[in-house]
């Protein structure tokens, strides 16, 4: 005895409508879970994620290096002019910064576009040229 019939049966799709939008196939129960998970992720996401970072800048040597470093940090719009310390002693850059929108390595060369290494990136030599006498 032979069965005929398909093992599966495919069924025309009927339209389901919810806020506009048009679902194939999906229940209102199951379009308004999503709708609300939608939602839920929505708000969830994250706009901002505040980091901190050290950054050795062995030729930092005066205020005036330290003004030309502290400029460039604050160009990037990663990084708020009230969030950058600079230690002159231990020729470090202390900056807080959002990572949605830079990473430590944008900051590092930053500041090697200003004429300075940072930490393991070197010091943009064109940059290196057009500083003042005191800070080459």
């Amino acid at each position: 005895m032979t069965n005929d019939r398909p093992l599966f049966e495919f069924q025309p799709l009927k339209p389901c409508t919810l806020l506009g939008s048009v679902c194939y196939g999906v229940g209102m129960r199951t379009t308004v879970l999503l709708a609300v998970a939608c939602v839920a992720l929505a708000v969830s996401c994250r706009r901002q994620d505040i980091r901190t970072v050290v950054i050795a800048v062995p030729g930092m040597k005066n205020e005036k290096c330290a003004a030309l470093i502290t400029e460039a940090l604050q160009r990037t719009q990663a990084v708020a002019p009230d969030r950058i310390k600079v230690d002159l002693e231990k020729r470090t850059v202390t900056a807080s910064y959002d990572s949605l929108q830079r990473n430590v390595k944008n900051l590092e060369y930053c500041i090697a576009d200003a004429g300075f290494a940072a930490n393991e990136i070197p010091a943009n030599a064109e940059a290196v040229k057009a500083l003042p006498p005191e800070c080459r």
